[in-house]
């Protein structure tokens, strides 16, 4: 921050943040992305996860072989590691209340995961980190704006998508409720629009 950056990607999980963080984040009018969601795996243990996650996907959408990789040999040694390292609770807490500061403070946020990350599945675990920010604090709007508008921003693509508006990338989604009355409800989906192409989504098992 101290050079001039403009983000900060994967939050500060170490120690809480201070002043100076704050005061460089809003100098260089900062965003400030906590892939809080990539320390749970760790923390809580292969089994625990797994089951978070398939709590969390009621529709089933995750295809099974996918909750398969969760619990091979390779993957629970990476995580027995990452907790080995120092992965805990506390990490956890940091991580979760250093967003809800830097929210606070009015540092722009956005949305990630680290998918990559040892446990972290592409797509579900989106929609739990924006869980989790509003769990940290954020409105519902607040964490939609974060995965959408603000994202693009940041990637210099907001005049092409990011909300609904004519001339933009017609990608979108249609609900069965309103995710500003509960977060909860972006899992709700009826139909996805790619690419102008209009699909319905299976109701799930």
């Amino acid at each position: 921050m101290r050079a001039g950056a403009d983000g900060l990607v994967h939050g500060v999980f170490d120690a809480p943040v201070d002043e100076e963080l704050i005061g460089l984040l809003k100098r260089n009018r900062a965003f400030y992305m906590s892939t809080s969601i990539a320390a749970e795996p760790p923390v809580l243990g292969v089994a625990e996860w797994r089951r978070v996650v398939q709590d969390f996907d009621d529709a089933h959408r995750v295809p099974a072989a996918a909750y398969e990789v969760l619990e091979s040999p390779a993957l629970t040694q990476q995580i027995a590691a990452l907790r080995a390292a120092g992965i805990t609770w506390s990490v956890l807490n940091v991580a979760r209340a250093n967003l809800r500061a830097v929210h606070d403070a009015g540092i722009p946020i956005v949305i990630g995961t680290d998918s990559p990350v040892p446990g972290v599945l592409p797509g579900i675990t989106t929609l739990l980190e924006m869980q989790r920010h509003v769990e940290a604090g954020l409105t519902p709007i607040e964490a939609i704006r974060a995965a959408t508008i603000d994202a693009q921003r940041v990637l210099g693509r907001d005049t092409r998508s990011g909300t609904i508006e004519p001339g933009k990338d017609a990608d979108l989604i249609l609900l069965y409720a309103d995710p500003l009355a509960d977060i909860r409800n972006l899992r709700r989906l009826k139909a996805v629009v790619q690419a102008g192409i209009y699909v319905d989504v299976p109701s799930g098992r």
